[in-house]
This record gives C-alpha cells, sequence and structure tokens, in this order.
C-alpha cells in the first residue's frame, strides 16, 4: 500500500488516500498445515501482466495485511530486499498470528 493524498476542487479539499494492490484467495480454506489463508496477486489482464490496483481513501482501511511469501525448494537470493517480495514470489500466507486482531479477523 502506498498512501499518498491530493487537493481537489475550488476549495482545495484535501483527499487522503492509498494505492492497493488487490490478491485472490488461492483456496476456498486456509492451509491445513498452518491455518493460514493462501494468497496470489489480482490480475486484470495476466498475459499483459497488469495487476489489479486501485486508489481508495485510507478511511475504508480496516487493517493492514501481513504477508509472508511461500518459499520453494530453493534458498532465498542472498540480495532479496523486502522491496522486492512481492514481485519476486507469487504466492503468500495471510499471517494471522502477526497479533490478536489480525488473529480475529482471518480465522
Amino acid at each position: 500500500v502506498m498512501l499518498f493524498s491530493f487537493h481537489y476542487g475550488h476549495d482545495s479539499q484535501i483527499f487522503p488516500c492509498a494505492l492497493v494492490h488487490w490478491f485472490k484467495l488461492v483456496s476456498n480454506e486456509p492451509n491445513p498445515g498452518n491455518g493460514m489463508w493462501v494468497v496470489k496477486p489480482s490480475f486484470l489482464d495476466l498475459e499483459l501482466n497488469t495487476q489489479e490496483l486501485s486508489i481508495i481513501h485510507i478511511d475504508t482501511i480496516v487493517r493492514a495485511t501481513h504477508l509472508l511469501p511461500i518459499f520453494s525448494e530453493g534458498c532465498v537470493p542472498q540480495k532479496a530486499t523486502f522491496h522486492e517480495f512481492l514481485d519476486t514470489y507469487c504466492r503468500f500466507y495471510v499471517n494471522k498470528f502477526a497479533d490478536h486482531h489480525s488473529f480475529e479477523i482471518a480465522s
């Protein structure tokens, strides 16, 4: 999520907004091994690699989500940074164990 604001209209009203990258559930059930939901990025057009994005007012955000990449059998690249994880991995666990509120929402 990227947070920003913009001014609109003659009275320069400020609208605080967020750019949201949307994700889809992989299954209708949480992962049986750990109880966490598995998600993948949502695409408008897979062939054009067009991710589904929205600009929303920050008042509509209920809670931030902690995503854990689902690692493959290989090693994580040594120079990998958290900035690249959403582009590097294609599936993520929704970490319901991040805190009490996350557990209540994602359970």
